[in-house]
């Protein structure tokens, strides 16, 4: 009797492993039968956001870019105001784990004819976004530029253009996520993620800038009666604090919010009548201001983008005299498609 028992025991044991693996083998078949082959599978996911940078995103985007140079003379008041010729561009782009690239061009049906010698310029960003750290790389380089205000100075009524000044800006930055579990950069600003609830994060890091300006001869017009100032350089390291917030709108709507600033101190060099001046330890200011808003989906995404950068001198010493601020920032349209580049082996493991 004792082991028809476990004979019986051992067969209804049996019965139920056998169906469970039927189970088992059964639902996958449905996977694979009710989900088509182009199916967005997210690398991961939370309660919060699921990540979908394992996917590739191509996106055409358009983005009209801004700058500004501004030097005050303390002594006088007096104020120049230079800036290149601002375009439109237009040009793809991807995305692909932590890299994502864009190529842009100016067109001239976009642009227009805009008179004199067009800005030279050469803009590279690299971001690379991972959970908890977010490293930035910046290059800027214009020459050309126009003198805003040039009224001020009884210039004519012909735009005043320097082709010979030319800026260089190269910056390197890194921030730390807190609350990298519930709030994604990716998601608000890269889109290689898709944020399910509202949340947001404090970001603390670094961040090290080198500015450089020079023309030909004194960036002052003759009839302004100022020193002959050629030139000038900075370089600047400081630390950051950010804070960004993501608003999600009945599921795939999104509203982000972004706002990083920074104190720095550096070392800085004026060019004067042919001799420099040099001023250490010159505090200075640095913002951030992001705006985005868009529609994020598995398969698509569109949107629209508003970013600032300003820099300001927030003291200026008694013996350099001259102050200088940079503004730029730009505005972009956006729409974006995701590939499933996942294998029928990588997608047996997520079923």
């Amino acid at each position: 009797m004792r082991y028809v028992l476990v004979l019986f025991f051992f067969l209804i044991s049996f019965s139920i492993i056998a169906q469970d693996l039927s189970s088992v083998s059964e639902k996958k078949m449905m996977h694979y039968r009710d989900f088509p082959r182009d199916t967005i599978w997210p690398k991961n996911s939370n309660d919060y956001y699921d990540n979908y940078s394992n996917q590739l995103g191509l996106f055409l985007s358009g983005k009209y870019k801004t700058t500004n140079v501004l030097i005050k003379d303390h002594l006088t008041g007096k104020q120049l105001d230079y800036s290149p010729k601002n375009q439109l561009y237009l040009g793809p782009g991807f995305t692909y784990k932590i890299i994502g690239n864009g190529l842009s061009a100016s067109f001239g049906f976009l642009n227009g004819n805009q008179g004199s010698e067009p800005t030279k310029r050469t803009d590279l960003y690299v971001n690379i976004i991972l959970k908890r750290f977010i490293f930035d790389f910046s290059y800027r380089y214009y020459k050309n530029f126009t003198l805003k205000n040039s009224s001020d100075y009884n210039l004519g009524d012909q735009p005043y253009v320097r082709p010979d000044i030319q800026t260089v800006h190269l910056g390197m930055g890194m921030v730390y996520v807190l609350s990298y579990k519930k709030f994604s950069y990716r998601a608000a600003f890269t889109q290689t993620a898709i944020q399910k609830k509202s949340a947001g994060s404090f970001m603390f890091g670094t961040q090290i800038s080198l500015q450089a300006l020079q023309g030909d001869s004194s960036i002052f017009p003759q009839s302004a009666g100022l020193p002959e100032v050629t030139g000038r350089g900075s370089l600047y390291m400081g630390l950051t604090t950010a804070y960004a917030y993501n608003f999600i709108i009945k599921k795939h709507y999104f509203i982000a919010l972004s706002l990083a600033t920074a104190i720095e101190f550096g070392k800085v060099v004026t060019m004067l009548n042919h001799a420099e001046k040099y001023t250490n330890h010159t505090p200075s200011m640095h913002f951030q201001p992001r705006v985005v808003a868009g529609i994020n989906k598995p398969k698509w995404y569109l949107g629209m983008s508003i970013v600032g950068d300003y820099f300001m001198q927030t003291f200026v010493p008694d013996d350099t005299r001259f102050e200088f601020r940079i503004r730029s920032g730009n505005i972009r349209f956006f729409v974006g498609r995701r590939f499933n580049w996942l294998s029928r082996k990588q997608l047996d493991k997520k079923l």
